[in-house]
């Protein structure tokens, strides 16, 4: 159970697709490399200081940039220090150097700033998002119940205050949307956690349709962080209709749930720096069908 844990973990942190050996030669689902002129201009990024004399909106916009080059280029060095300094300076940094203490195990401090900005969080699509993202870390240190206490929370959100939110502004819609496919396959996570499996895949299920539909409205999104923060929660939702196969045995569905996730990886501008997950996926299904 850990390690299915652990899977959906890394998918969540956006070490999404490691090339599978099975699927490495089928043009229709793998991923392409990043282009030389792609990864040159990333790298530029990288190793461009930040002009600490600019308004804090420029500062934050060089932050941003730079978050999205350490995603895109599939690495971490450095990337802590880039988070830290964004964090003290815009809200959308704290939640992105939370994710990143989460994605290395750092916990403690993952809740730390997790609740911190709980207590900050007004836009109800925000405030079920971060309590799942809390939820699974809960989930992975084995707080089964402060997890579902946080969900209970979040579907309460949903239910009562989604309905009131505002849509004066493009994005809205997609935000809601996020949040929704969010909660379900956060839920999907802790049904599987307790052992309910055929509620576990109903969220997965759920989670799946809400992230096509985001994805819909990607455009909306003025930052290609953003965008692909946004595509990585639709990647993620496809990964963990595989996992939830793999777990009870369907390995079959997984092996086919996981070419569907690679092609929505592939159509959605992930490349292969982002592949990680996979191959211990793939692993799991050809040992399941006896395949090694």
């Amino acid at each position: 159970m850990l390690k299915v844990l652990l899977n959906i973990s890394f998918l969540v942190c956006g070490l999404l697709f490691q090339t599978a050996v099975s699927f490495a030669q089928d043009a229709e689902v793998g991923l392409a490399k990043l282009s030389a002129q792609d990864e040159k201009r990333y790298r530029d990024i990288l190793a461009t200081p930040i002009d600490e004399s600019q308004l804090n909106l420029k500062k934050i916009a060089a932050h941003k940039e730079k978050e999205h080059a350490f995603n895109m280029l599939g690495e971490n060095s450095g990337r802590e220090e880039n988070l830290l300094v964004w964090s003290k300076i815009d809200p959308d940094g704290k939640w992105s150097l939370r994710q990143f203490w989460s994605m290395m195990g750092k916990f403690d401090d993952a809740f730390r700033i997790g609740n911190e900005i709980i207590n900050e969080s007004r836009f109800p699509p925000s405030a079920v998002r971060i309590r799942v993202y809390m939820a699974h870390d809960y989930l992975l240190t084995n707080q089964i119940d402060k997890a579902k206490e946080l969900l209970d929370k979040a579907e309460s959100i949903i239910k009562y205050e989604f309905g009131g939110v505002r849509r004066g502004r493009a994005d809205t819609g997609l935000w809601i949307l996020r949040g929704e496919a969010e909660f379900y396959v956060y839920k999907s996570i802790y049904f599987l956690r307790i052992g309910k499996s055929e509620e576990a895949m109903n969220m997965g299920r759920i989670a799946l349709e809400k992230s096509k539909e985001m994805l819909k409205t990607v455009s909306a999104l003025d930052s290609d962080l953003y965008r692909t923060y946004a595509r990585r929660t639709a990647a993620q939702t496809a990964g963990n209709i595989v996992t939830q196969q793999i777990s009870t045995g369907q390995f079959v569905n997984a092996e086919w749930s996981l070419r569907d996730a690679l092609k929505l990886a592939k159509e959605n501008g992930f490349n292969d720096s982002h592949m990680f997950l996979f191959h211990l996926l793939t692993s799991d299904i050809m040992n399941g069908t006896s395949q090694y």
